[in-house]
Formats: C-alpha cells, sequence, structure tokens
C-alpha cells in the first residue's frame, strides 16, 4: 500500500498491530522515497506556517479592529461623558448660584416675615387701644342715655304734676265760673248791693264797716246761739225779729258778695300763679328736653362720627392684617417651594455625582482595557515585520496622520 508520494505502509491490521504491541518495523527508504518525505514534510510546514501567518493575521486584525472600535467607543463614550460632567459642573454651578439666591432671598423673607409679624403685632396693641376708646365711648354713651332716661323721667313727673295742676286749675275755673254765675245773678236780683268806688280810702273806709259790720254780725250770731235755749222766738218782738232778719239779710249778703269776690279773686290770683308755675314749668322742661336732645344728639353724633372713625380704622387695620397675613403666608408658600427646589437640587447633585463617579469608573475600566488591548497587540506584533506593522498603522492612525516610509524605518530603527 502506497501513499500519495509513494511511501509504503503495512497493511491495516499489521499496522495497528505494530503500532500497539510492537514498534513499527524498519522499513528501508529508497533515495526517491526519502525525497518525497522532505517535500511531504516541507509542503506541510508551509502549509502550517501559512495558516499560522493568516491565523495570527486575521486575529490581530480582528483584535485590532475591535480595540480600535471599542476605543473610538470609549473615546466618543469619553467625550460625552467629560462634555455632560462639564454640563453637569455648570449644572451644578448654577444650582449653587441659585440655592445662595434662594438663602439670600429666605433669609430676606424672613426678616420681612420677622418685620410683618412687629408690624401686626402693633396692629392688635392698636386695635385693643382702639377697641378700649370705643368701650370708653359705648360707656360714655351709655351714661348719656341714662342722663337722658333721667331727664325723661323728670319730664313725665313734671307732666303729671302739670296734668294735675290743670285738673285743678280746671277744678278751680269751675269753681270759679260758679262763683261768677252766682254773682252775676245776686247783681241782677239786687243791684243796689253793688257799688264802685274809685277812692281807696273810701274803699278802705267800706271795707273797714264790713268788717265791723260782719263782727257785730258775728257777735249777734253768737248771742243768738247762747240765747236759742233760754228765749224761745214766739217771745221776742216780732218788729225786732223782722229787723233783725233784715239786717241780718243785708249784711249777710253784702258780705257773702264780697267773700266771694274775695274769694273769686284769690282763685283768680291762685289761678294766675299755678298758670304761670306751668308755663314756667313747660319751659323748664323744653329747656331740659331740648337740652338734653341736643346733649343727646351731640353725643350721639359724636359717638357715631367716633364709631366711624375707630370702625374705618379697624376695617383699615383689618385690612392690612388681611394683607398682611396673605403676604406671610405667600412668602411661607415660596419658603416652602424653594425648600423643596433645594431638597430636589440636592437630590439631583447627589445622583450627578454618583454618575460622575460611574462615568469616571468605566472611563478607567475602558482606558484599562484599551491598555491590555495595547499590549495584546504590540504582543501580538513582535513577531510581525515592519511592513505589515507599517501598515497597521497606516489603518489605524489613517492615511493622513500616517508617518512616512523613512519615519518609519526611523523610529522601528
Amino acid at each position: 500500500m502506497e501513499n500519495l508520494f509513494g511511501m509504503r505502509y503495512p497493511p491495516l491490521r499489521q499496522q495497528r498491530q505494530r503500532m500497539f504491541f510492537s514498534p513499527p518495523p524498519m522499513v528501508e527508504k529508497s533515495s526517491h522515497s526519502r525525497a518525497g518525505d522532505i517535500i511531504y514534510t516541507l509542503a506541510i510546514a508551509a502549509i502550517c506556517t501559512v495558516i499560522c501567518v493568516v491565523t495570527i493575521n486575521l486575529i490581530g486584525e480582528y483584535l485590532y479592529y475591535s480595540a480600535r472600535t471599542r476605543l473610538e467607543r470609549s473615546e466618543q463614550e469619553r467625550s460625552a461623558l467629560f462634555k455632560k460632567a462639564a454640563s453637569l459642573e455648570k449644572e451644578i454651578t448654577t444650582l449653587q448660584d441659585n440655592n445662595t439666591a434662594l438663602v439670600e432671598e429666605v433669609a430676606s423673607l424672613k426678616n420681612n416675615s420677622a418685620a410683618l409679624t412687629k408690624e401686626v403685632t402693633s396692629l392688635q396693641s392698636n386695635t385693643s387701644v382702639l377697641r378700649s376708646g370705643l368701650t370708653g365711648l359705648r360707656a360714655k354713651n351709655a351714661s348719656l342715655d341714662r342722663e337722658n332716661t333721667f331727664w325723661r323721667d323728670k319730664h313725665r313727673v313734671l307732666q303729671e304734676k302739670i296734668v294735675e295742676l290743670n285738673k285743678l286749675s280746671a277744678k278751680r275755673m269751675e269753681q270759679a265760673e260758679q262763683s261768677a254765675i252766682a254773682l252775676h245773678k245776686l247783681r241782677e236780683e239786687k243791684p243796689a248791693m253793688f257799688f264802685h268806688k274809685q277812692d281807696l280810702t273810701e274803699r278802705e273806709k267800706l271795707k273797714s264797716e264790713r268788717e265791723r259790720l260782719v263782727k257785730s254780725w258775728m257777735q249777734g250770731l253768737q248771742v243768738r246761739k247762747e240765747n236759742r235755749d233760754t228765749v224761745s222766738e214766739d217771745s221776742r218782738p216780732q218788729a225786732e225779729i223782722r229787723k233783725g232778719e233784715d239786717d241780718f239779710s243785708t249784711k249777710d249778703m253784702d258780705d257773702y258778695v264780697k267773700g266771694w269776690a274775695k274769694k273769686h279773686r284769690e282763685i283768680k290770683e291762685e289761678r294766675d300763679g299755678l298758670a304761670k308755675r306751668i308755663k314756667d314749668l313747660e319751659k323748664t322742661c323744653d329747656d331740659c328736653k331740648t337740652r338734653a336732645q341736643k346733649a343727646n344728639q351731640k353725643a350721639r353724633a359724636e359717638a357715631q362720627r367716633t364709631r366711624e372713625v375707630y370702625d374705618r380704622d379697624i376695617t383699615f387695620k383689618n385690612r392690612q392684617i388681611a394683607e398682611l397675613n396673605q403676604k406671610i403666608r405667600n412668602r411661607d408658600g415660596q419658603i416652602h417651594t424653594v425648600d423643596k427646589t433645594l431638597v430636589e437640587c440636592e437630590a439631583r447633585r447627589k445622583a450627578l455625582a454618583v454618575e460622575l463617579k460611574e462615568s469616571k469608573e468605566r472611563e478607567q475600566a475602558i482606558a484599562a482595557e484599551l491598555r491590555d488591548a495595547k499590549d495584546k497587540v504590540s504582543k501580538m506584533a513582535e513577531g510581525l515585520d515592519d511592513d505589515d506593522l507599517y501598515r497597521w498603522a497606516i489603518e489605524f492612525v489613517g492615511p493622513d496622520e500616517a508617518p512616512s516610509e523613512g519615519e518609519w524605518e526611523e523610529v522601528s530603527a
């Protein structure tokens, strides 16, 4: 059995037996078979060398392109990360500036809130003072109302007294009218009894004469009363009785008329006095009423004016307090928003710091991997010649940035 190169092999069974049980037999070869073996060995070696070179070339190119791709990708990621880090740094700076501005604004808002609190306290104290003043005015108004009630009661009492005096005056007037009617009847019946003297002395004489007659008449009445039980009227003479009756009738009528005239004058004077007193009382009551009304109107006007002023001041102060409270609530809302923004900025800053740290770690890992790839490429390129390395360099950096052949020879030398 011969192979392609003319070499003879024993049969398969003998070959197996020789392989496992005994060394292969020494076959005597010719020069032709030895040349074939050398050629076969050289061919196998050349094929293996080509395969190894191609394999190494392919592996190197694959590693080169993969490393170049990863390097470009890492460079892109690195530039993107640097850009992102720069933007994050810029944003962090902006946030810090905003944070400083917000802190200053919060401090100013707190100062304004303190000032507003002081102003609210002063307004509340002013409101308390105004309320105390309003309480004093209400007390004064109450005292004026009590005084008005007192004057009204007094006026009512005076009105009652006036009514009583009017009743008494009406009664006296009725009595005077009755006396005047009686006097008129008496004048009509006995006109001789009435005479008028203008002389005062004559009137005084008549008055003294009438008084004497009245006294004598009273004495006669007393005597008659004393002698009524002892002396009967039948025993007396008729002329004396008639004379006594005539004297009695004349004196009695004259005294009666004078007494009624005097009583009429007294009643008239008393009525005039009562009327004058009633007028004075009415005038006093009207004056008191007018004064009380004026005082009440003045007090009410002053109280109303003061109440309006106080109500206007209180309304204005309450509106100011409401505005200040609204400002305080708005500032509190702004402070809350600023605090919330500060918390969000701090959380975002921490997240960006963590992301920056991760990007730095990723960059370090890519740089380490790139160094490993460079080391592998350099190790793989140790067995290659300068032409292959020059070709790889051109492919790696590009034809524009690649060195010339002379520079490459100088570098490789």
